[in-house]
Formats: C-alpha cells, structure tokens, sequence
C-alpha cells in the first residue's frame, strides 16, 4: 500500500482514542455529565457508555476517508496521503475532546469551566491541523473531491495548481491565528474567532481562486 505510514499514523490515533475512552470506563461514575451550557452549567447527565460515541463518531469519519483514499484516489499517492493526514488529524482532534471531556466527567460540582478549557484547546488542536493540511495541500493534482475545488481553480492545471498554493498559505495563516488568538481571547470567545477565521478562510479562498482564474483568461487572450 502506498502511504502506508500515514495510513498507520491514522490508525494509531483511531486505536488511541478507543483505548482512551475504554480506559476510562473502568474508573469512570455510571452517571456523568454529557452536555453543557456556554456557561460551562451541566444541564444534563447520562451514563457513562454515552462518551464511547466520541471514538465512534472518529471511526465513521476514519472510514469515510479511508474508502475515498483506497478507492477514489488509489493512483494518486500525493491526494491519498493528503486525505491519511486529515483522517489522522480529525483523530488527533476527537482524542483532544474525549481528553476533556473524561477528565470533567471526574470533576465535582454542576459548574465546569468548559469556556475557558474546551474552546482555547480546541483551536489550538484545530490550528494544528490547519498548519499540518496546509503545508500538504499544495501537492495536490487536480480532482474534483478534495482540496481549493472552485469552477475558477479547476478551470486548468496551472489554475488548480496555484489555487491548492494559496489555499495552503490561507490554511496554514488562519492555524497560527487560531493558535495565538487563544492567548489573547478568553471563554467563548475563541468559539467567536474560529468561526470568523472559518469565513474568513472560506472568503479568501473563492477570492483567491477568482483571481487566479481572472489572471489565467487573461494570459489566453494576450
């Protein structure tokens, strides 16, 4: 198998992220909290099986890519690679919540300090991600599942090829924004800052994508 090494690193933390979780359960109360307010007030308890859905959730996303990676891009070992790495990242991701999530479940009392634990945490792990993705989606050859795809980037290949180039500077910006917004940014507020990086991701993008396109017609008709 080609990437097999991302194929395994993926796989690893999908194997980690069980084992977290089954660990878990053994010192774990019966009943726990399994929701939260914004305020970090629990207002609602269940059994403790309830968090075995978060490996669960890793799993169905894990094989998801796999089936695209093993049969859609089988010939294309650089997408293949791209798509491990997502998977291994979105891993990475549901370990760091299951991590949080456990680790309150132990904590007496109705009110946890979610806000200032899960929404810095995750944008740092989200950012991670976003750096890791970003510096391999330039590698990309054109296709039309994964990666920049807008009418304007798949117009050609020099299109796609510089469109995957600045999608890969936008992914990798808006990872150390996220990163370093949480040193600033407290509580909910860094749930604010992903979603605006997550327009503005989406913003610049199509933007870009437009621009090259526009510059590619131009060169056409020269």
């Amino acid at each position: 198998m080609k990437n097999k090494k991302h194929f395994n690193l993926s796989l690893i933390l999908l194997a980690l992220a069980f084992l977290i979780i089954l660990v878990s359960l053994v010192f774990m109360p019966e009943r726990v909290p399994i929701h939260y307010d914004f305020e970090g007030n629990i207002d609602n308890y269940g059994s403790k099986y309830v968090y075995l859905a978060i490996p669960g959730s890793a799993l169905l996303v894990w094989i998801f890519l796999h089936l695209i990676a093993r049969f859609a891009y089988k010939e294309k070992p650089e997408n293949q690679k791209l798509i491990y790495l997502t998977s291994a990242c979105v891993n990475f991701v549901f370990i760091i919540l299951e991590i949080i999530f456990v680790a309150l479940a132990f904590v007496k009392g109705d009110k946890k300090p979610i806000d200032n634990i899960i929404y810095p945490i995750l944008n740092v792990a989200l950012g991670i991600s976003f750096i890791i993705i970003g510096n391999f989606l330039p590698k990309l050859t054109k296709n039309k599942l994964i990666g920049l795809r807008t009418p304007w980037s798949l117009y050609n290949d020099n299109t796609w090829n510089i469109s995957q180039r600045y999608g890969g500077y936008i992914l990798v910006g808006i990872g150390f924004i996220l990163i370093i917004a949480t040193i600033f940014v407290s509580g909910i507020y860094n749930f604010i800052v992903l979603l605006s990086c997550l327009f503005l991701m989406t913003v610049l993008a199509l933007l870009f994508s437009y621009l090259v396109y526009k510059k590619e017609k131009a060169k056409e008709t020269e």
